[in-house]
């Protein structure tokens, strides 16, 4: 498995993988997202075709958030988001990074998140509330 590091903002970037982006999005059932609402710091993994792509948002503290996620619906994807996310821990890091967030929805994500060491210290009543400006 190798990862590549992508900025959907550069042409050639936007030209290279947000077709492959977009049409994971379709397949899943989920709105494209625009190159404006996500980071300059994607990666996507590559193991035999694109698997598996996040974005590490940064902040103006020393927590980022990792998330976004997307995925080749229809792809063997066996320990592509496990790498992925290991990948994203290092990219924040070297970024300046101390402290992640992540939100996950299911329990496939949850489980791999576990698994490589990020707790659950939300309050489980807690809502996320997003608002298009």
């Amino acid at each position: 498995m190798k990862v590549e590091k992508f900025n959907l903002r550069l042409e050639k970037d936007y030209n290279k993988y947000y077709p492959t982006l977009k049409k994971w999005w379709e397949d899943w059932g989920f709105t494209p997202q625009t190159p404006n609402l996500l980071s300059t710091n994607g990666l996507i993994v590559n193991k035999d075709g694109y698997k598996c792509a996040g974005w590490v948002f940064l902040t103006d503290s020393d927590v980022c958030f990792l998330g976004w996620w997307i995925s080749d619906k229809n792809a063997n994807k066996d320990r592509c988001m496990e790498f992925l996310i290991t990948e994203l821990e290092k990219l924040a890091l070297n970024l300046g990074c101390k402290v992640s967030m992540t939100p996950a929805n299911n329990e496939s994500l949850k489980n791999k998140l576990e698994k490589l060491g990020h707790g659950n210290y939300a309050d489980k009543n807690y809502t996320n509330y997003f608002k298009k400006l």
